[in-house]
C-alpha cells in the first residue's frame, strides 16, 4: 500500500467536502495555484494554514497529519482544537517576547563591540 502524505490527505478531505482548490485557497488567503502546490507537496502547509483548515472545514488534525482517525472532527475534538488554538496563540506571544529580548541583546552586544573597538583604537594609537 502506498503511504499518503499531508497533501494527499488534504486532497481527499477536499473532495469529501465537495470543495474546490479555489475554495480552500480562499479560506487560507492564497490562490488556488498556491493551494495546489500544498496538495502536490511543492509548498509546505504552515501551522496557521493547518489551523485554518481544521477550524473552517472541521477536518481532524490528527487524521490530516498522520492518517489516523476520521477525516472530520467531533464536538469533543472541536473543543480540543479551541484549546490548542489558545495554546498556540500563547506560544506565539512567548516567541515574540523572546524575539524582542534577542533584539535587545543584539543591540547591547553591538554597543559593547563598538566600545571594544574604540578602546582597541585608543590603545593602538597610544602604543604608536
Amino acid at each position: 500500500m502506498i503511504e499518503k502524505n499531508i497533501g494527499d490527505r488534504l486532497k481527499e478531505a477536499r473532495k469529501a467536502l465537495k470543495k474546490s482548490q479555489k475554495d480552500l485557497g480562499a479560506a487560507l488567503g492564497i490562490t488556488h495555484q498556491g493551494y495546489s502546490k500544498i496538495e502536490n507537496g511543492l509548498s509546505s502547509l504552515t501551522l496557521e494554514n493547518l489551523m485554518l483548515i481544521v477550524s473552517n472545514f472541521e477536518i481532524n488534525p490528527i487524521w490530516l497529519l498522520t492518517g489516523d482517525g476520521e477525516i472530520t472532527i467531533s464536538q469533543q475534538s472541536s473543543s480540543d482544537i479551541q484549546f490548542l488554538r489558545k495554546e498556540i496563540e500563547g506560544l506565539k506571544k512567548t516567541i515574540d517576547l523572546y524575539k524582542e529580548e534577542i533584539k535587545k541583546l543584539e543591540e547591547q552586544n553591538d554597543l559593547y563591540l563598538n566600545r571594544i573597538n574604540e578602546l582597541e583604537d585608543r590603545i593602538s594609537k597610544q602604543a604608536n
